[in-house]
């Protein structure tokens, strides 16, 4: 019971939300961004006593952590789709940073083919076909950009944008899929309604 309405305090959604599907929306989105948090926060409390608190928090991990608290504090206002974006951009610059940072050391392909799916997965659960659109160029045109700061190509580099772009590309199909469906079952209990009302 204690721990339901500690829970519940945590991610009810904005005031300012009237509708309910706004609401749900809302309070599953701070539901998933407060665990996001939450792990974000025990790896790192985990990786204290091995890196030391400087290596931890101000690398990946820390850019993460930062990332996952402003996301999370944004999806308690009425701007809650604005946080699951500000999460999945983030998420997928967390590989390109890990890159930048580890330099020819680091696994090109692990890192992107880690990060990316999720964070296109996670914006298309929440938003528009047009957000899933937008976040796939952009991890598109983040992975050339690495070749501007002298990070080698990768073997496999045109299977990861291909990856990365079907992968964008069918999210966009089952958005859109997923948006007509909703569309068509809101007309249909209008004019259940409608119906209704004329009787």
């Amino acid at each position: 019971r204690l721990f339901n309405d500690l829970w519940s305090r945590l991610t009810s959604p904005s005031p300012k939300l009237t509708g309910i599907s706004d609401q749900r929306t809302a309070k599953l989105a701070s539901s998933f961004l407060l665990i996001i948090l939450f792990f974000n926060m025990i790896g790192g409390i985990v990786r204290i006593s091995r890196l030391g608190f400087a290596d931890v928090f101000l690398g990946g991990l820390g850019f993460s952590l930062v990332s996952s608290l402003a996301a999370y504090i944004l999806s308690r206002t009425r701007w809650y789709r604005a946080s699951i974006f500000l999460f999945s951009i983030s998420f997928s610059v967390t590989a390109y940073n890990t890159i930048l940072f580890q330099g020819s050391e680091a696994d090109f392909s692990l890192l992107v083919l880690t990060y990316v799916p999720l964070s296109l997965i996670v914006v298309s659960s929440f938003l528009s076909g047009w957000t899933v659109f937008l976040l796939t160029g952009i991890n598109v045109a983040l992975m050339f950009s690495t070749r501007l700061f002298g990070i080698p190509v990768p073997n496999g580099f045109s299977a990861m944008t291909t990856i990365t772009t079907v992968t964008g590309l069918v999210l966009i199909a089952l958005t859109n899929l997923r948006n007509n469906l909703e569309n068509d079952r809101i007309a249909e209990v209008r004019e259940v309604n409608r119906n209704l009302e004329n009787l």
